[in-house]
């Protein structure tokens, strides 16, 4: 630990009684930072932040960076969690003092400051609650609370529409195996992120939430076993592309939001039955993407299995001509972790300024920092964005096989490497620790993978992250390391060799 987290660390017990009040151990930045010059007159600021990321890291204090404030500093988390978020989110029927809620299920400002009436800064601790993503207010005095809410969905909501020319398309995401699981908060998190980046308010119930833009609207839904997550939208006037635009935004929030909340969730993503969501079927019936990419290389029709009935493949995607940057932008994600490398090689091309790469690197998160990449890239040149594929062709080709352009590449039926067409199955399968390190043992001794190579996955923070940047780092190597790659899992996990053929 470095010496400056360490002091710190002793110091927060007194912080807690002398810098702020005991039942509200919480520090402003100005305020934390000339705490911090007590122990070190010259420390600066840069370090300070990097220093107080690593205890925020460490679960010594929690630490929120508002966009419209100060740094926020929780000295004692216990505190945030026990005092606050506790009696917020407790139960109706829990015995502690709680905030009363009106018949909507949401919670008034009034009722919060009766609550916490022995906390001074009652604005503090809402701007807590909005950056843990909590709750989200539209007039600063009546505050929503996903997780509190009780009503499910009324069927009226979401009726079929008379015009001839409705055009609906859906995707499905779910749990891929028995035990993976979205986490009680992910829901909720979704819920939260659809009122703050739609532009018109969204409907929100315990299981579901609607949405409208344009002449498009919106449907996510909670399946009764909270393991998929369908999402469904839909034109009467038929536009098409609208319908892609509001997907790609909902398939995004939903995947950050995965990201955030469950990490190491396993995930399989199917495209719904336009026919199924047109006749309003109770249940939501889906494709998978192996299942459409062979009728689409077989001449464009597909029979649902269970319903009996065949569709137009062209009738189930709305986004096969969309720029596949916005399009991929989940996959492209989840692939790049490490943007280092590449934000030196488009520095070096005159591609990014300085103060754009420090502005990436500034991203807490691995995520964030690509988001904000893909995002900036996005917004130059098409030049520039050519020079970004050739750089991640050097560096990721997995990546840039996401960018390429053309309709199959949502479905990867236009790539023929196996480590690209079975990701999905390889990362899912590639979770034991053991099979990992006979793995890295196995192509360390051989001289595929460096002991840096080996560090870097192993230091990644789950097993399907771990799988991840095993199948990045053989993906770029030669056909020798895919070949000890496949010798090494025909002994530890022989259905796995069979897809890296």
């Amino acid at each position: 630990m470095p010496k400056l987290c360490a002091e710190i660390t002793k110091q927060l017990p007194s912080w807690c009684k002398k810098k702020c009040s005991p039942k509200c151990p919480v520090l402003r930045w100005p305020g934390y930072v000339e705490a911090v010059k007590e122990i070190d007159p010259h420390v600066e600021e840069e370090f300070l932040l990097k220093s107080t990321r690593f205890l925020d890291h460490l679960g010594e204090t929690i630490f929120k960076c508002p966009s419209s404030s100060d740094p926020i500093i929780v000295l004692k988390p216990n505190w945030l969690c026990t005092d606050v978020i506790g009696p917020m989110m407790a139960p109706v029927n829990f015995p502690i003092p709680r905030p009363e809620r009106t018949s909507e299920d949401y919670v008034t400002r009034a009722e919060i400051q009766r609550v916490f009436q022995d906390v001074a800064d009652v604005d503090l601790l809402i701007t807590l609650l909005q950056e843990f993503q909590l709750c989200h207010s539209y007039d600063g005095q009546t505050f929503i609370f996903p997780g509190l809410l009780t009503q499910t969905m009324p069927p009226d909501k979401w009726q079929p529409t008379p015009e001839p020319k409705v055009v609906y398309f859906g995707k499905q995401v779910q749990c891929a195996g028995s035990t993976d699981m979205f986490s009680s908060g992910f829901f909720p998190r979704v819920q939260t992120r659809l009122m703050r980046e739609l532009e018109n308010r969204p409907l929100l119930w315990r299981d579901g939430a609607k949405c409208a833009d344009r002449n498009v609207e919106g449907l996510i839904k909670l399946s009764p076993d909270g393991r998929a997550v369908n999402i469904c939208v839909r034109s009467a006037q038929g536009d098409k592309l609208q319908c892609g635009k509001m997907l790609q935004q909902l398939e995004n929030i939903i995947a950050d939001v995965l990201d955030e909340c469950s990490p190491g969730t396993g995930t399989v993503e199917k495209v719904l039955s336009a026919r199924a969501l047109k006749e309003h079927r109770e249940e939501f019936c889906s494709y998978g993407k192996e299942e459409i990419s062979k009728a689409a290389a077989e001449g464009g029709t597909i029979l649902h299995p269970t319903l009996g009935f065949t569709e137009q493949v062209s009738d189930l995607l709305c986004r096969e001509d969309e720029d596949p940057f916005i399009r991929n932008r989940p996959e492209l994600v989840q692939a790049l972790r490490h943007v280092e490398p590449i934000l030196d090689r488009l520095l070096s091309r005159g591609i990014l300024s300085e103060e754009e790469r420090d502005r990436i690197r500034a991203k807490e998160t691995p995520q964030d920092q690509v988001r904000e990449l893909l995002d900036t890239v996005g917004r130059k040149s098409a030049q520039a964005r050519d020079e970004f594929k050739a750089v991640l062709e050097e560096v990721n080709p997995h990546a840039a096989g996401l960018i390429q352009d053309g309709a199959c590449d949502l479905l990867h039926g236009g790539n023929e490497d196996p480590l690209i067409i079975n990701r999905p199955e390889l990362v899912r399968d590639l979770t034991s620790s053991y099979v990992m390190e006979r793995i890295l043992n196995h192509l360390l001794s051989r001289g595929h993978l460096s002991d840096e190579e080996c560090d870097v996955i192993r230091a990644s923070r789950t097993a399907h992250d771990k799988a991840r940047e095993l199948l990045d780092t053989v993906g770029r190597k030669g056909a020798a390391a895919r070949r000890a790659l496949k010798d090494v899992l025909g002994e530890v996990s022989p259905h796995l060799a069979e897809m890296v053929e």
